[in-house]
């Protein structure tokens, strides 16, 4: 048992163990009682790798282990029996056997890591290397190229780098001469500096702000400080470049950059400064406004920093100012009467500020009251001619009161006095400090009301009036109607009687005058002629409809039913002369023709019988057999007629001998004692007598099932059934059923036709079926007659296989879908010799038979 070290501090140890030796997870399991091992641990101690040697003899044990300067291992030691060093067998004399071995060692390429493998430009990381056996080359690669490049003097377990781009390390390990490896691969990403430039130099007002530009690379989102040389700001997570930042000074000021920092950590340059600079705010003052009467007017602005301008703001007209529109105190002259607004703007660099008066400029009115005039009730127009300005109506004499409407200011407003008399009326206008008033003179007269009373209706052509006098003098006069009219005693009357000489609607006015002042009313009267109603006659009806026929005179007429069990109704409508009636019972009714002329009416009333049709009733229809002759039965009636009279022994009774020789309708109308008819009809089907045919017999080879061809006509069925044999039938009432579960031998069905009136034919079919039919000679001589072992009924059967053997038991001949194509050949297809044979034909899933065939060529 020993231990040493190599020349990279790795640690070796050997021994022996028994059966099961385990390093950690680690495990390796002997093949006699006590076998060698060899381990190696890293120089920190860790757990490398182990092998084990031995034989199956009692105890193999290794007593030495060296290593040399190219780090090959060397073990010496004893072991009993034949033993086993990997691949390599050593033999044994007996007893206790010396062995000297170097153990063949590959590099092992262990395990890259990092702590850190995302880094800034210009930052380093740390990769080192465990787990490993060899000597250490680390080496690069550009990300993702395997373009790897040994890196001098890095043969240690850590390496540290600084790259410039993403880049791929690993460590190359070598153990010469065995077998190099490598470790995995770690990438080392790198991210370029995130870089800012802040620009926008600009001027604002005072109290305004500043948006200054920052334009930004790398990857965001972004960390970003800047400074207005007193204070520093930082603003995160900005997500997008250009970044725009808002600043307010109350003072000229330069903002620069401090600092910019990415999403991963990486802090880069800043560059540029932005210079805001601040204009002082003016404070305009307008002075005040004011009243014009005329067209000029002293402005009074008050100066304060910057350059002041008036201008017009407000109002129609255009404006002039003098001595120009830069003094706070000029005169401003208009061209149009109006309200002015003036503004007075101060600009001091970026800054403004304005204010504004304004100024009323008024025209001298002129008052126009317009005319007076009569007026025959209390209210009258004005008719005043506004100039400008406001106007107001007002009365200066008359003893009422008086209102204007809608209001004083308008200057046709209508005025309503109280009190009948001579007035006065002023109107006043005021335009801003300047007015003026005229005045008119009206005269108020009482209007007379005309009352012509109610009119009326008359069935004659006279009619007494009932007007209502008021004040003046009243007239009848005919407004409108027909003819001519004549009042009694005159037509100052206001009770008149009016007579007319036409029928009709007459208007009648009455009109009362006094003085220049009049008023009228009007009635209607309808003058109506008397009706005379003809309902004209009455009758029997075998039905529900009559079609009545009134004689119309004046006015409009109505039917309706005054009597009668059951509803009616009228069509095309009840106003209709000629209407036909329909009612829903029969019975006995009286149907009433109504005349209404305005007021006036008549009627006249006929009566109508409706009497209910006999109910025919022909009976039931018939089917005979070809030949044979059927009694007939009509009820309903008193007289019967049958059409067609063919194949009827009367064709005038209710009971006639039927025996027509095709199938024939016959129509009877049935006759009651009111005279009244109806019909009915039966139909005689005459059958022919049915032949049956089941159809050919079938012969099948050993298959059980089958479809029928039997026949079968129209108006017929048939039914199948067995006589002998057996059979079962998907549908026994099909002429072309299928028939299946058929008995070897011969099957015998009998097929019945009827059309259920005729005698029932029948017919018998014959079905064999054969069984495999089997040749126990074939002579395979070429001449095509029974050169082949054909077994009838196997073609019906999916699948078959035949095995033939020869007398003693061999089998030479054998196929698993035979198709009845042997014709007595080998598996080689050589001819077997002249003799006897045995074979088994299995029917997949049908039957296995088994049996002899005599080969004769």
């Amino acid at each position: 048992m020993d231990i040493v070290t190599d020349i990279t501090n790795s640690i070796y140890v050997t021994g022996y163990f028994n059966k099961v030796l385990n390093f950690g997870d680690t495990t390796i399991t002997g093949i006699g009682n006590e076998d060698i091992f060899v381990a190696s641990f890293l120089d920190n101690g860790t757990f490398n790798w182990a092998k084990m040697a031995g034989s199956l003899g009692v105890s193999d044990i290794g007593y030495g282990i060296s290593t040399d300067n190219s780090t090959n291992i060397y073990i010496a030691g004893y072991y009993g029996q034949k033993a086993f060093f990997d691949t390599d067998t050593l033999p044994a004399d007996g007893g206790k056997n010396i062995f000297l071995v170097n153990i063949d060692i590959n590099a092992e390429g262990g395990t890259a890591s990092t702590a850190q493998d995302h880094i800034c430009l210009s930052e380093s990381t740390t990769i080192s290397l465990a787990g490993y056996y060899g000597m250490i080359q680390w080496q690069s690669s550009p990300y993702g190229l395997n373009n790897w490049t040994d890196i001098s003097g890095e043969n240690a377990p850590n390496l540290v780098v600084t790259p410039n781009d993403t880049t791929d390390y690993r460590a190359f390990l070598t153990s010469d001469p065995f077998q190099p490896d490598s470790s995995n691969t770690i990438t080392i990403y790198v991210y370029e500096l995130p870089q800012a430039s802040i620009s926008g130099d600009t001027t604002i007002c005072e109290g305004n702000s500043a948006n200054l530009k920052i334009e930004l690379t790398g990857d965001n989102p972004w960390y970003l400080e800047y400074s207005d040389g007193v204070d520093t700001f930082s603003i995160p997570g900005i997500n997008s470049s250009p970044y725009f930042i808002t600043v307010n000074p109350l003072s000229a000021t330069t903002y620069y950059l401090v600092t910019v920092g990415d999403v991963h950590g990486c802090n880069g340059t800043v560059s540029g400064t932005a210079t805001v600079n601040v204009d002082e705010q003016p404070v305009a003052n307008a002075g005040v406004g004011g009243d014009e009467c005329d067209f000029d007017f002293v402005l009074n602005a008050t100066a304060s920093v910057g350059t002041g301008t008036w201008t017009k703001t407000a109002g129609s007209g255009k404006v002039v100012f003098a001595p120009n529109a830069n003094a706070p105190n000029a005169t401003v002259t208009v061209d149009a009467y109006d309200t002015y607004q003036f503004t007075w703007t101060e600009l001091n660099g970026t800054c403004i500020d304005n204010a504004s008066v304004t100024v009323n400029f008024y025209e001298q009115p002129v008052a126009n009251a317009g005319s007076g005039g009569d007026e025959c009730d209390p209210d009258f127009v004005l008719n005043a001619t506004a100039s400008v300005g406001t106007g107001t109506w007002t009365k200066t004499a008359g003893s009422g009161n008086a209102v204007f409407a809608p209001n004083a200011n308008t200057p046709n407003a209508t005025v309503t006095v109280d009190a009948y008399d001579t007035y006065q009326f002023t109107w006043t206008e005021l335009n801003g400090t300047c007015t003026d008033n005229a005045s008119v003179t009206v005269n108020f007269y009482e209007q007379p009301a005309a009352n012509a009373g109610p009119g009326g209706d008359e069935c004659d052509l006279d009619f007494a009036l009932q007007a209502t006098p008021s004040v003046g003098t009243g007239t009848w006069t005919k407004t409108s109607g027909p003819g001519t009219a004549t009042f009694t005693p005159n037509e100052n009357d206001p009770n008149a009687t009016v007579t007319v000489s036409a029928y009709g609607t007459c208007e009648f006015t009455w009109t009362e005058v006094n003085g220049a002042c009049s008023d009228n009313d009007a009635v209607t009267v309808n003058f109506y002629e008397q009706p005379v109603a003809d309902a004209g006659v009455g009758g029997d009806e075998c039905d529900l409809d009559y079609a009545l026929h009134a004689t119309p005179s004046a006015g409009t007429g109505t039917w309706t039913k005054t009597l009668g069990p059951g509803t009616a109704s009228f069509t095309p409508d009840a106003g209709t002369p000629n209407a036909l009636v329909t009612v829903d019972a029969y019975g006995s009714y009286e149907f009433t023709w109504t005349e209404v002329n305005g007021t006036c009416s008549d009627d006249s009333t006929i009566t109508v019988n409706f009497y209910e049709p006999p109910v025919a009733d022909a009976g039931q229809d018939v089917s005979l057999c070809s030949g044979e002759e059927s009694k007939l039965n009509a009820s309903g009636g008193i007289f019967y007629s049958w059409n067609p009279a063919t194949g009827l022994s009367d064709p005038g009774i209710s009971n006639p001998i039927a025996s027509p020789i095709a199938t024939t309708t016959y129509f009877v109308t049935v006759t009651d004692n009111n005279g009244c008819e109806n019909f009915d009809e039966l139909t005689v089907v005459v059958h022919k007598q049915p032949i049956a045919n089941a159809g050919p017999d079938q012969e099948l080879d050993y298959i059980f099932e089958t479809t029928m061809e039997a026949e079968l006509s129209s108006l017929e069925s048939g039914e199948w059934s067995v006589v002998s044999g057996s059979g079962k039938f998907g549908n026994k009432n099909s002429p072309v059923s299928m028939v299946t579960g058929l008995s070897l031998g011969e099957n015998i069905f009998i097929w019945k036709v009827t059309n259920e009136v005729c005698p029932e034919a029948a017919d018998e079919v014959k079905i064999t079926v054969s069984d495999f039919l089997v040749p126990s000679v074939i002579t395979p001589n070429g001449d095509n007659k029974n050169d082949y072992f054909v077994v009838r009924g196997i073609g019906n059967f999916d699948s078959s296989e035949l095995i033939v053997f020869n007398r003693w038991g061999a089998e030479i001949y054998k196929n698993e879908n035979y198709k009845n194509d042997w014709d007595g050949r080998d598996h080689n297809g050589n001819e077997l010799p002249d003799d006897t044979y045995f074979f088994i034909l299995n029917i997949k899933n049908v039957r296995v038979i088994k049996g002899y065939v005599v080969i004769k060529r």
